[in-house]
């Protein structure tokens, strides 16, 4: 299991070795999901990601457009019309789920959103600018990856706002392999 926990790659080794590697790897965006996008599609050309919190689906591009099965989480409603657009541009790699992901299955949970702030939506109250606009339904990762037989992720992304670490205890680790994981914050 390989982990990268969600510091971003110029915090890590900052601005000088970062332009140098995205240089050297011919990346477009100084981000660490294209990072670990390109070292996995060298790894292997069709595999399965995981995105959680993927709001309008920018961290699935590189992935999906090499065939990759992506199943993708977002239950904010706002994204869902983007994300769903974008989706259907891969010819049926990704699915799109609407509803969150956690340690428990829940129905009917309070979701906060700020209007003018898309990327911060969250299960938490942690933004002066969050209502309460939308109840939601929650899943785990262990009935998911269950329901869907699957016993092998290549690359789980976790952009939940706080609500990451509910994710992971949402796993059965003895059912399913997880290759790289990514957690992201601000």
């Amino acid at each position: 299991l390989k982990i990268f926990l969600g510091i971003k790659f110029q915090q890590i080794f900052g601005n000088k070795l970062t332009y140098k590697v995205f240089k050297f790897l011919k990346l477009k965006n100084n981000d660490e999901i294209e990072l670990i996008s390109e070292f996995l599609l060298k790894k292997s050309q069709n595999g399965i990601m995981l995105d959680v919190g993927a709001q309008i689906g920018n961290s699935f591009n590189t992935l999906a457009s090499h065939g990759w099965k992506v199943f993708s989480f977002e239950p904010n409603p706002a994204c869902l019309d983007v994300l769903k657009r974008r989706a259907s541009l891969f010819k049926g790699n990704v699915k799109v789920y609407q509803y969150g992901i956690s340690n428990k299955n829940k129905n009917s949970i309070d979701f906060y959103t700020a209007e003018k702030k898309l990327g911060i939506s969250s299960l938490h109250n942690f933004h002066p600018d969050h209502k309460t606009k939308n109840k939601i339904d929650l899943k785990s990762l262990e009935w998911f990856l269950k329901e869907h037989e699957i016993k092998l992720v290549n690359f789980l992304k976790i952009d939940t706002e706080g609500h990451d670490i509910f994710v992971l205890q949402g796993i059965d680790w003895s059912f399913c392999n997880i290759e790289v994981i990514v957690c992201e914050y601000e």
